[in-house]
């Protein structure tokens, strides 16, 4: 008589046996499967069988948020970029100067609620003085004689809106054409300008004889000019100066205001921001 055979354990219908199988099978699966960080944005990682280690495979993996730092130059290209990209949440930092600002567009900033973001797509942008302005600048209060002087206002007569063309021409003919001549002293005018008189020597027939002349300053020249780039032209209005040493002539100018043509072309800049983005700049850094 045969010996009774043992039924195979069986669970819903499936060898037992079988089952512990497919289960460790499934275990090692899932120990190379990516397993993504509870919360918004996670990290993918990999328990890797050996020591159950945990990998970062984020640099092999599909990007969960944009992480960039975009520097933009001009107001229009950052208020494009933030339109493009800007949330709820997205904030803008302002940083203003006596000289400059800069804007900071953090567009994935904290929402109101508990859960933190990562504040890792940022846009840029900080007021890039033009070529016209910085020239400008460096020459404001510095002296020149009476050719140097002339010279510099050839080179950026395009910027001289004031004294106009023609006058601003002769102007230049003058200081050119009379750089040799002794000055003695400057009467001021009712215009606001001055009249400087000088000894002038003039040759005729073989004999130098000593003429006087008179020659004219403005008491301003104005300029239109674009501070930073992308922000329009404004008026730049300067003094012109003058001293006798010597008998001989100096010429500079001083701008009315730097400062608040400076400050005045931030706050367009601010503005134009907030109009077109629908974001306040808030006064204040990000770090």
């Amino acid at each position: 008589m045969n010996p009774p055979i043992n039924p195979v354990p069986t669970l819903g219908g499936v060898p037992a046996e079988t089952q512990s199988v497919q289960a460790l099978v499934e275990l090692g699966r899932s120990l190379g499967k990516p397993i993504v960080h509870p919360g918004p944005g996670g990290e993918p990682f990999l328990l890797v069988p050996k020591g159950y280690e945990v990998k970062d495979i984020s640099a092999h993996a599909p990007p969960t948020h944009i992480r960039t730092q975009v520097n933009l130059t001009e107001p229009a290209s950052f208020i494009a970029y933030v339109n493009r990209f800007k949330t709820d949440e997205t904030l803008i930092f302002a940083t203003v100067t006596d000289s400059s600002a800069s804007l900071r567009a953090v567009l994935d900033y904290h929402g109101p609620t508990d859960i933190p973001s990562r504040l890792a797509h940022v846009a840029t942008f900080a007021c890039q003085p033009t070529n016209e302005w910085q020239q400008w600048v460096k020459a404001n209060g510095n002296k020149f004689d009476q050719v140097g002087f002339a010279t510099w206002l050839e080179e950026h007569q395009d910027l001289i809106v004031s004294p106009p063309g023609a006058d601003l021409l002769k102007f230049m003919e003058t200081l050119e054409g009379k750089n040799h001549v002794r000055f003695n002293s400057a009467v001021r005018l009712q215009s606001g300008g001055a009249a400087l008189q000088y000894d002038e020597d003039v040759e005729l027939q073989g004999r130098v004889n000593t003429e006087a002349g008179k020659m004219v300053l403005p008491n301003f020249i104005e300029a239109g000019i674009e501070p930073f780039q992308g922000v329009g032209k404004y008026k730049v209005r300067a003094r012109l100066k003058y001293r006798i040493e010597s008998r001989k002539l100096s010429l500079w100018f001083e701008t009315v205001a730097m400062h608040r043509i400076v400050r005045d072309a931030v706050a367009g800049v601010l503005q134009q921001v907030q109009e077109k983005t629908g974001i306040q700049p808030l006064a204040g850094a990000i770090y």
